[in-house]
């Protein structure tokens, strides 16, 4: 890793430079520099891969220079040096594209190498990761098969049609029939569908989703193409099959009939999706769809008054409520049948709107829930009516247990605000305060307790002690302590302060806790 140093002090610059064997660390020190004029000269001179840059400097600031390196290289590891009274700029140089910081009065030298290596590592992994994909990029560019599926995409997006690619398509003696393939594994069916003479394309038209042309010889009489077609996907079932996959039966492949002209293809995404709103609320068994459904109705206008419903009993906190238009809803969307993309963004739209208000009331644990339930590819991986219905259920239900949780602290990646939580959760046993953690991040403590509350949304003292009453309730489940050993043990003075303050976040005694209890608290 070559490395350049930016700082007005020569001090500095010559501590640096002499302190540590750069060599004996696969490290290569290339240049040095007194401010950011004379780093962008270097940097667009040699190959440099991480610059440590002091933020105050004459001329142009490290701020600047962080701006201006990025521009010139964007894959540049940065690490910023300051002093006590910098925050505002660390923070600012962090938004910039800073990996780290180092605090300049307490640096050592085994400080820097240690995140000096550390980022040259993530650096290594990540033009690995960019350089494959670059090279996958370039095969698939080169590929017949991509160049044809980029011709197709266009006249299918946007009607753009290539003066060549009917007598391609269609030739004398065959033409073209298609194939809607769902599969968790969906993705793999391009090299397979491109080593295949008779498969023509595969068109990714959603996640988990192809669109593949496959050719058909006219000789063929009318049970010859149900024949044949019924065996071109056993022969791609059987090729998902051998992947992993958690429920086989979500390998849906829907079949349609053959095409003779080029503008066949238009409506044909149009009427494989009417096949698997058939399969999705008719035959959740098929994994080979031939039927289609005659009329999909757009508009459900009743399920979006009862999903007000349900958001004013999630407002009133009422859980009968909730429920109660929860099945109301799946009752409405059975009957109705409305046309299954609107309906899995209203799905969609209906768990995002929930999570805003738990977010509104800082519920705790709704990043997970968020996670888990806030997915387009989730929702669309319920593949029959039962089963979305089934998810929905399951969802309200989670997001209910979520709202029973005392409120979650913000999450914050500030660097200071980092290091606080780890100096806490390696010395929560010890009797510690702000004072201690504020030396260990070396700021003042009223201004670590400002910031800390502004970034968190409570206290140091809160969270050290949710970390402690965490830690009581791991303790707790053991059932090898006593209390007043477990007290003892997580930092706590005595058993009294420690019972009471348990009760006030658990919401029940230490005798009382019986291992039930989330033991999430922070």
């Amino acid at each position: 890793m070559n490395i350049i140093i930016v700082d007005d002090e020569p001090i500095i610059r010559i501590g640096l430079r002499t302190l540590i064997d750069w060599e004996l660390h696969g490290l290569t020190l290339i240049g040095e520099a007194s401010d950011g004029e004379e780093a962008i000269d270097l940097i667009r001179r040699h190959q440099v891969d991480i610059l440590v840059t002091d933020i105050r400097m004459p001329r142009m600031d490290g701020l600047e220079l962080i701006r201006r390196a990025k521009a010139l290289q964007a894959d540049l590891g940065v690490l910023v040096l300051s002093c006590l009274d910098d925050f505002s700029y660390v923070k600012e140089a962090m938004k910039l594209g800073a990996r780290d910081y180092i605090l300049k009065p307490t640096m050592e030298p085994e400080e820097l190498i240690k995140v000096l290596n550390n980022i040259g590592g993530q650096l290594m992994n990540e033009r690995k990761r960019d350089e494959h994909i670059r090279q996958l990029n370039i095969q698939l560019e080169q590929s017949k098969p991509f160049q044809l599926e980029a011709r197709i995409r266009r006249f299918l997006e946007l009607g753009i049609v290539d003066e060549h690619i009917e007598q391609e398509l269609f030739t004398r003696d065959s033409s073209l029939y298609s194939m809607l393939i769902y599969s968790n594994t969906a993705h793999t069916l391009l090299p397979f569908v491109n080593n295949q003479s008779p498969f023509f394309v595969s068109i990714e038209t959603h996640t988990n989703e192809r669109f593949v042309l496959i050719e058909y010889v006219h000789s063929f009489t009318a049970d010859g193409f149900l024949l044949e077609s019924s065996r071109q996907a056993e022969q791609f079932l059987s090729w998902m099959n051998t992947e992993e996959v958690i429920n086989p039966i979500d390998n849906v492949i829907c079949i349609g009939p053959p095409m003779i002209r080029l503008e066949q293809l238009k409506d044909r995404v149009g009427f494989h999706r009417s096949q698997m709103h058939y399969r999705f609320y008719a035959d959740p068994a098929a994994q080979i769809v031939r039927e289609s459904s005659p009329f999909i109705p757009i508009d459900f206008p009743a399920a979006l008054e009862i999903r007000n419903d349900i958001l004013k009993s999630v407002m009133g906190n009422n859980r009968e409520g909730v429920m109660h238009h929860t099945n109301r809803l799946a009752a409405v969307i059975e009957s109705t049948r409305p046309d299954l993309t609107r309906l899995q963004a209203f799905i969609f739209e209906t768990i995002g709107l929930i999570i805003g208000y738990a977010r509104d009331k800082n519920y705790a644990g709704i990043e997970q829930y968020e996670q888990q339930y806030l997915s387009m590819e989730r929702i669309k991986s319920n593949l029959h009516i039962d089963r979305l219905m089934d998810w929905l259920h399951e969802a309200v239900f989670e997001y209910w247990n979520c709202s029973m949780k005392d409120a979650h602290p913000a999450v914050s990646n500030h660097p200071f605000i980092r290091k606080a939580k780890e100096y806490m959760k390696l010395n929560y046993q010890k009797s510690i305060g702000t004072t201690d953690i504020a030396d260990h991040v070396r700021l003042s403590r009223s201004y670590l307790s400002d910031l800390y509350s502004r970034e968190v949304g409570e206290s140091l003292i809160e969270t050290l002690t949710r970390i402690r009453i965490e830690e009581a309730c791991k303790r707790l489940k053991s059932a090898d302590q006593k209390i007043y050993e477990i007290a003892e043990d997580v930092g706590f003075a005595d058993s009294k302060t420690f019972a009471r303050t348990f009760r006030r976040i658990v919401g029940c005694s230490p005798k009382e806790y019986d291992g039930r209890t989330n033991s999430h608290l922070y």
